[in-house]
């Protein structure tokens, strides 16, 4: 029957038959060896996608054509399991036979042309359709009906389903294959209670706190598994173990089951036997075999004291510290045997580790495995390891953080295999591919500012983070609103020169309709504030970067510096409007320059980069604007100061697939302006509240109260998060606290209660690196003279905020 599986031996056969038939036969002398592969084709497609295809052989084009080689083509082919047959073809790409094109004419296996489900009533088709990975319009793989048939299978015992079958039933048509999956549901099962017997230190409460195994109530369904009842059992002894009853023992478990005919199921009362035995203080551990390092390095790792009630936990825990002390030093093949003795009398238990230290062990080869975009240079880069190194434990891990934090990848998974030889290691890392390309577009109400101005804008953003698998970013930015409108690109490269050298890019054409207070002459003197003009600006230019990152132990630092560029050009009536800003008048009717050379020092110890549960953040960056004397307007120092703080307060299994989760996250922030004394500063360089970022909920523009500018800034904030699907999006509450001073110096020596600006909410945050938006509802008030003051434009119903979720790098 179709689908059965070629044995090994048949296949190898087959590889050698069509290699030594169908190629040699095309030419007597092999002509085809030892030159370079220029392109590999598919015949016979017809559901199979040329680009589903492309990622597995793109890889060997420009090769040169080999036996080898070719067996490796055709192993990633069948890989695929997407044919049935596959018949190479080597052709000339050139008149002189110098290169060749390797076509494979191929018979797809069929498609499934409908995907149905028979004899389900306490399940929903969509919850199965989910549960299962075939879809219609998929390639029909026998192996992998089977897989989603045990799917189906689980998710019936996670719900309860203790005695479901689940059978597949498939017939083949000319467009396809009719697959149903026939389900046998059998009884559905609950937990109605669940009691110890025997317990007398222990308390039910405590007992239950850590079991998998629910009793039925409001928030649980209360679904019996019996491989959680293993689990549980396991529970029970590790809380006693772990409170030094080394002898505790489970006598029973006994399953009492009643049928209840109103609600059609089994209520199942289970019941705990336990026997808890006397309580142990730990002697302390002592160690054997040990030349590398001394007793007291060892015994330092172990945290469980003499004297102190065992804990079983904690003396693993203290082990494990040993054995890891060894493995990231690259003895990986010592063995450690404790020889643990319990003194029943004096109720004492104590431990001898008999250590054998072996030589060190080096990495043989490092292999990357489930890639199919992500080249494999630009995963081993990021791993602090190459052949012939010593195995280090800690290497690896700082690899594979470094890994999540490209988000390249859904999943990575490690494995270490035993090399060739004795204290050879072979690392293969398992990765999972998720998309890293993104398109946002949309609109955003922008506020009322100017009652006269249209107060929506649009956006449209297009990203690709991992640009051909080279780990290279690139992005196109478009946003158009009544009074402004930005086209940008930008181009990123985190290993310039094939060097841990950060390398970015970018250039911009901006047009803004901005306002300006110009001198209003009259009889008595001048006006200069309150009149203002209108006028455009065109503006154009790039900036270039070049940064280098160190990883340590408890945080990755990365120092850039950089050099930006800006054309600007104002256009307005010169014979009607005098600007008061001479940073406005110096750019009409010609370009004026705005250079801007910086450098930036960055600490980050965060678990993960779009979404840290954990760590911290910190940063400093200097940057000087004005190179050119005499050609440019302004000339000032600029300093940001950043720092963060993440911790978990809660984090509790609620399901097998959730857990309820709070997160801490703290923000504060310095920016200030120094400019060169005597010299002006345009209304564009000074700091202010923007509303979107810091400050949420006010508006600089709309609200008269905040309407303030300056050259210091002090930003902070503080968000409760509750990740609903961890790392896609989280519910979180925030509130923010600002302030803007004239100058540094007032920050410091005439800083007031009234000078503080104070939002709250609630805020939607998307953690998705392809979706990184915000959406909050604020609130904002501010004090003045100790009186509480509603900010008028949210004191009823609040402000929607709509942010991106950017990330401090």
């Amino acid at each position: 029957m179709y689908g059965k599986k070629r044995i090994l031996t048949f296949f190898y056969l087959c590889v050698l038959s069509i290699l030594c038939v169908n190629l040699a036969a095309q030419s007597e002398s092999d002509w085809y060896y030892e030159k370079e592969i220029r392109d590999i084709k598919f015949n016979g497609l017809r559901f199979v996608k040329d680009s589903d295809l492309d990622a597995v052989v793109n890889t060997f084009i420009g090769r040169d054509f080999s036996d080898e080689l070719y067996a490796e083509i055709l192993n990633k082919i069948y890989a695929l399991e997407y044919f049935e047959d596959v018949t190479p073809l080597a052709l000339p790409a050139d008149p002189e036979k110098k290169t060749i094109i390797l076509q494979f004419n191929v018979v797809e296996r069929p498609v499934i042309k409908s995907l149905g489900f028979s004899g389900n009533k306490g399940l929903r088709i969509s919850e199965l359709r989910d549960a299962a990975a075939l879809k219609e319009g998929d390639i029909f793989i026998l192996s992998k009906v089977l897989l989603d048939e045990r799917k189906l299978q689980k998710l019936y015992l996670e719900k309860g389903y203790t005695d479901v079958r689940v059978v597949s039933d498939f017939t083949e048509e000319e467009d396809g294959i009719k697959l149903t999956f026939k389900i046998t549901e059998g009884r559905l099962s609950v937990i109605t209670a669940i009691r110890f017997q025997g317990n007398s230190f222990a308390s039910e409460k405590n007992l239950k706190k850590d079991m998998k195994l629910k009793e039925v109530g409001l928030f649980s369904k209360g679904a019996f598994q019996e491989s959680l009842l293993e689990l549980d059992k396991q529970s029970v002894l590790m809380y006693y173990q772990n409170k030094g009853f080394m002898d505790a023992a489970l006598v029973d478990v006994i399953k009492d089951v009643a049928y209840n005919e109103e609600k059609k199921r089994d209520e199942i009362t289970i019941t705990y036997v336990i026997k808890e035995g006397v309580q142990y203080v730990f002697n302390g551990i002592t160690t054997q075999g040990n030349v590398i390092f001394s007793d007291k390095e060892l015994l330092a790792l172990v945290k469980l004291k003499k004297g102190t009630t065992f804990n079983q936990v904690r003396f693993q825990e203290g082990l494990a510290a040993i054995a890891d002390l060894y493995y990231e030093n690259g003895y990986t093949s010592n063995t450690f045997y404790p020889d643990i003795k319990k003194d029943t009398e004096n109720r004492l238990i104590s431990c001898t580790l008999f250590i054998t230290e072996n030589r060190r062990s080096h990495i043989e080869k490092i292999s990357i495995v489930g890639n199919k975009k992500t080249k494999d240079n630009v995963i081993l880069r990021e791993i602090p390891l190459e052949s012939g190194d010593i195995f280090s434990k800690r290497k690896i891990e700082t690899g594979l953080r470094s890994l999540y934090n490209l988000g390249f990848f859904s999943s990575i998974i490690p494995q270490i295999v035993q090399g060739s030889e004795d204290n050879l290691m072979e690392l293969v890392i398992n990765v999972e591919e998720q998309s890293t390309t993104s398109v946002e577009f949309g609109l955003t109400f922008s506020g009322i500012a100017d009652p006269s101005a249209w107060p929506v804008s649009a956006f449209i953003n297009w990203k690709d983070s991992n640009f051909l698998g080279t780990g290279k970013l690139i992005g196109v930015n478009l946003n158009g609103s009544n009074d402004e409108q930005t086209l940008s690109f930008n181009f990123n490269d985190p290993w310039f020169l094939n060097r841990s050298l950060n390398f970015n890019t970018g250039v911009h054409i901006k047009h803004r309709a901005a306002k300006a207070a110009y001198y209003n002459y009259f009889p008595g003197g001048v006006n200069k504030t309150d009149y203002y003009m209108n006028y455009n600006q065109l503006s154009f230019g790039g900036d270039i970067s070049l940064g280098k990152r160190w990883v340590w132990n408890f945080a990755a630092f990365t120092l850039t510096g950089g050099l930006s560029n800006t054309f600007e050009r104002n256009f307005y009536d010169a014979a009607l409007y005098t600007p008061v800003n001479s940073v406005v008048s110096d750019r009409h009717g010609k370009f004026g320059v705005k250079n801007t050379i910086w450098t930036k020092g960055a600490l980050n110890a965060r678990d993960t980069l779009f979404d840290p549960s954990k760590g911290w953040f910190a940063s400093q960056q200097i940057a000087w604007t004005g190179l050119i004397p005499k050609v440019e307007s302004e000339y000032y120092l600029k300093t940001d100061t950043k720092g963060e703080i993440y911790v978990t307060l809660l984090d509790k299994p609620v399901s097998e697939t959730w857990n309820l989760k709070f997160v801490l996250a703290g923000y504060t922030g310095f920016t200030f302006l120094f400019p060169v004394e005597g010299t002006p500063l345009g209304t564009d360089s000074l700091l202010y509240i923007d509303g979107m970022f810091n400050g949420r909920g006010w508006n600089a523009g709309a609200d008269q109260s905040t309407s303030l500018t300056g050259r210091a800034l002090w930003s902070s904030f503080a968000e409760l998060r509750m990740p609903l699907a961890p790392g896609i999006f989280s519910l979180d509450f925030f509130m923010d606290i600002i302030t803007v001073k004239e100058t540094p110096e007032k920050m410091f020596t005439q800083l007031s209660g009234n000078d503080f600006f104070f939002s709250f909410g609630p805020g939607l945050r998307f953690s998705l690196q392809q979706f990184p938006l915000r959406l909050m509802w604020a609130w904002s008030f501010k004090t003045t003279d100790g009186k509480f003051e509603w900010n008028s434009a949210t004191k009823n119903a609040g402000r929607f905020v709509l942010s991106f979720n950017l990330v401090n790098q």
